[in-house]
């Protein structure tokens, strides 16, 4: 059984993606047009969710930047999945330090198991444990 907070994650995927398909600028009327579509979101964590939404947004061309030194390709010629699951995990391990790193990365692993490609989550858990290594680097000397 998915948590709430992991089915927030997975409509924050979901609107992210649908911006995606509409090449076009994604506010929040999509989210809520899409949420309420959807029955996947029922019992979500609603809070996470404008949050994760919002801070992508928001946040977009800083989490790119962020993002790009860790890719052997350029961000738009990922797939559209995989690259809003990366803007996703991205916005989590740089702006929600409370989030443990453990769980962005194994959150976003999951995601890439059940919407992304055959073995997209193999590409994401590196690029992200990469990430991982330079943005939360006091987090994972304290692990070790």
């Amino acid at each position: 059984m998915a948590t709430p907070r992991t089915l927030a994650r997975a409509a924050a995927l979901q609107v992210l993606y649908a911006g995606e398909l509409l090449e076009g600028p994604l506010d929040i009327s999509h989210m809520h047009a899409l949420r309420h579509c959807d029955m996947l979101v029922r019992g979500l964590h609603e809070e996470l969710l404008l949050e994760l939404v919002r801070g992508c947004l928001a946040q977009h061309e800083a989490c790119k930047e962020r993002l790009e030194p860790f890719l052997d390709r350029p961000l738009s010629q990922l797939d559209p999945v995989e690259r809003s699951i990366l803007l996703i995990a991205t916005y989590e391990l740089v702006w929600s330090p409370l989030v443990p790193v453990r769980v962005v990365i194994n959150e976003a692993i999951n995601l890439a198991r059940a919407f992304g490609a055959q073995d997209s989550h193999q590409y994401i858990n590196g690029v992200l444990d990469a990430m991982a290594r330079v943005v939360r680097t006091a987090e994972l000397a304290s692990r070790a």
